[in-house]
């Protein structure tokens, strides 16, 4: 998969570089990386280029199922909430037949980018996935100088380890740690939050290149899937985090998909 994404950047950066090789007035040939950046000084490289894309499709692929698969699992457990995600997503994207016989006939349209400032819960929804099951559960750090935090030092050499999973989990910040509440996502509770209380995406310099995109998606997925189709438990499981690099369901979470004003499902 990784060599067929990074072919088809390849072929992408090629015709961009031989529609951008111009000639200036002077009769000059100008950089075919001026594309990129044409007003600044920097200038990314077509190796740099290849390096983020494939770290932003690829490292954000694993990343975002694992997220999506544990909040279908957390809805599933709480159909309060799964009723009041429905009832937005209904008033956004679909419209219920108007007469009798079309009362349990839906039709949707696919949800698009102008709808994210509407899908308000389902943003809550998945933030408040987000905290409790974060994919990247912790991030490491190597200590290259002796650093002085109020009495205690950590030494040139040490290895760091910050779990956002723990951090998530912490009753200083979050009332119930425990418990599943979208509706605790209010601005002004987000505003309280201190810094790094609340980081699936990491943060400073090395934060999720991906972080924007991936928020963008999450919630257009959520909002094209529930809209279409809900999800439950289709068996008794244990359900168990198996914490590796991304923080996957141990064995998996089978879930039983039924069309929404439907009898089927799969």
């Amino acid at each position: 998969m990784a060599r067929l994404i990074q072919a088809q950047i390849n072929s992408t950066l090629d015709s961009k570089s031989i529609s951008s090789d111009t000639t200036d007035d002077a009769g000059k040939n100008t950089p075919p990386n001026d594309f990129i950046e044409k007003d600044s000084e920097i200038v990314m490289s077509d190796q740099q280029i290849r390096d983020n894309v494939l770290t932003m499709l690829l490292a954000g692929h694993e990343t975002t199922a694992n997220a999506l698969t544990w909040t279908y699992y957390l809805i599933s457990q709480h159909p309060e909430i799964e009723k009041k995600m429905l009832e937005e997503i209904d008033l956004i994207v679909s419209n219920s037949g108007k007469n009798e016989s079309e009362k349990n006939d839906r039709i949707s349209r696919a949800p698009s980018i102008k709808d994210l400032s509407k899908l308000k819960y389902v943003e809550k929804v998945l933030r408040e996935s987000l905290r409790m099951y974060p994919p990247v559960w912790s991030i490491g750090r190597l200590v290259e100088d002796d650093y002085v935090i109020d009495k205690y030092t950590i030494p040139k050499g040490s290895s760091i380890v910050m779990s956002q999973y723990v951090m998530h989990h912490d009753s200083r910040f979050y009332d119930n740690p425990n418990e599943f509440n979208p509706d605790r996502w209010t601005d002004e509770f987000k505003r309280s939050l201190p810094l790094f209380s609340y980081f699936p995406f990491g943060g400073g310099i090395r934060g999720c290149i991906g972080e924007p995109f991936s928020w963008k998606e999450g919630i257009l997925l959520m909002a094209t899937i529930s809209s279409n189709w809900t999800m439950s438990i289709a068996t008794k499981q244990k359900i168990k985090m198996d914490p590796g690099i991304t923080l996957n369901p141990k064995n998996g979470i089978k879930m039983r998909l039924s069309l929404r004003g439907k009898a089927k499902s799969i």
